[in-house]
């Protein structure tokens, strides 16, 4: 009875097998088609600096300055995500001596100035950008660092400039203006003897920077002081004493070199 079981076994066995390999390919078929599924559904999130055509559009309309102020920027938040962010070596540091950008709330703001297509700003402030001052086509504002390639593509921007930082350097105009080269002095000419006449609206004739050196503020460098003020409340002041050449009426009065000399023997009077 045994002997006869076993074709009969052998028999369900395979069966068996066969349905289990027909389950798990059905099962893996179902599992694939499921994933298919939910990676067709699903939509990376893209951030802006990740989009191309933005990307296009801040490269167009930047300037230089403006494009260096960003790649700063990003360098020191990649700096950031890795944990090796220095502040001494910050490029962000760096290139805010050079450009107006303002960190101090760790989020980066940049001022710049755009140069709209026409005098028309309402694209600009209906995407949210809050303007600040406008003269014609050109309007300046603060901008978010991260939205910088979203202000680039708007179709009313022509132009955006970053707002630079201009430092007094005396050292490059002489260079720049020809007097010197390499620091070594290429002209000639001093100054010296040289005569230079100021208009303004007022002179403080007893400042050391207009007396001689060494003679302790009682010697005028000035040659000479003409004072245009009315102080009697007429046309003319009664003590005016000097006219233009071929001229008769007197347009204000004229202190000599000496006058002033005089003047700065006797000490300043109480204010």
């Amino acid at each position: 009875m045994f002997g006869s079981s076993w074709p009969h076994k052998s028999v369900t066995n395979r069966a068996r097998q066969r349905i289990v390999r027909h389950r798990t390919f059905r099962e893996f078929i179902l599992a694939a088609v499921a994933c298919v599924l939910l990676l067709g559904a699903y939509h990376p999130r893209v951030t802006i600096a990740q989009r191309p055509d933005l990307e296009v559009a801040f490269a167009e309309k930047a300037d230089k300055l403006l494009k260096q102020v960003r790649r700063a920027l990003i360098a020191d938040r990649e700096a950031v995500a890795r944990g090796k962010f220095d502040r001494q070596k910050s490029k962000g540091e760096q290139i805010s001596r050079m450009a107006a950008v303002d960190t101090a709330d760790g989020a980066a703001r940049i001022s710049v100035t755009v140069a709209l297509q026409n005098s028309e700003a309402r694209e600009l402030q209906a995407a949210g950008f809050a303007t600040q001052a406008q003269i014609g086509n050109l309007v300046t504002l603060e901008v978010d660092a991260d939205r910088l390639t979203a202000l680039a593509a708007l179709p009313s921007v022509s132009k955006i400039f970053a707002a630079g930082i201009r430092h007094p350097l005396n050292d490059r105009a002489r260079e720049s203006i020809g007097i010197d080269s390499n620091s070594q002095r290429v002209v000639t000419q001093t100054g010296r003897g040289v005569v230079v006449g100021i208009i303004d609206t007022g002179i403080d004739f007893r400042h050391l920077d207009f007396t001689v050196p060494g003679s302790s503020g009682h010697q005028t460098r000035i040659k000479a002081l003409l004072d245009m003020t009315v102080y009697s409340g007429q046309s003319s002041d009664p003590n005016w004493n000097y006219s233009l050449p071929g001229q008769s009426a007197p347009i204000g009065r004229l202190y000599s070199q000496a006058e002033i000399n005089s003047a700065l023997q006797i000490a300043k009077p109480a204010d």
